[in-house]
């Protein structure tokens, strides 16, 4: 999708959102903008990202991930992501036919297509590591689970 197109599936005050008020990376189909009261109409496209300001409505299929503000309505399908939420978010699902409160500052996962509910996403445990040379610092976080811890031996 361009985004004159994406263009077309957004609107702010009842007009087409601007070109320049926002970002679409067509390769991982994420849209980007800091702008408020948004209405997305993205339904029968799945697997789409978006990252936005307060008071949005989204209506979209299943698979995708929302990164947003305070105040938005989401009108979904399955297997959709909803990373750090904010307060007064609500979630329709269309294929179970239910509606439901997201709980604030997780986040969740959808079920999978016709199975209500959602998984809460733990985010992976972090290690900092603190590397002093000549007086200068630097500081790394990484995941646990991908770190290599070393033993060193003393010879004698």
């Amino acid at each position: 999708m361009t985004k004159q197109e994406v263009q077309n599936r957004v609107s702010q005050n009842g007009k087409p959102l601007d070109l320049s008020k926002f970002s679409w990376d067509a390769s991982t189909n994420t849209f980007s903008s800091p702008e408020y009261n948004l209405v997305f109409d993205f339904k029968g496209i799945n697997y789409c990202t978006f990252k936005t300001g307060f008071g949005c409505i989204f209506n979209t299929d299943s698979g995708c991930t929302f990164n947003t503000d305070s105040d938005c309505t989401f009108n979904t399908g399955s297997r959709c992501t909803f990373n750090d939420i904010k307060e007064r978010c609500v979630l329709v699902r269309r294929d179970i036919f239910g509606t439901f409160v997201l709980p604030l500052n997780k986040s969740i996962k959808l079920n999978d297509y016709n199975i209500s509910g959602f998984i809460e996403i733990n985010k992976e445990p972090e290690i900092e590591l603190i590397i002093k040379i000549n007086g200068k610092e630097s500081k790394f976080s990484l995941p646990v689970k991908k770190v290599n811890f070393l033993t060193y031996q003393k010879r004698h």
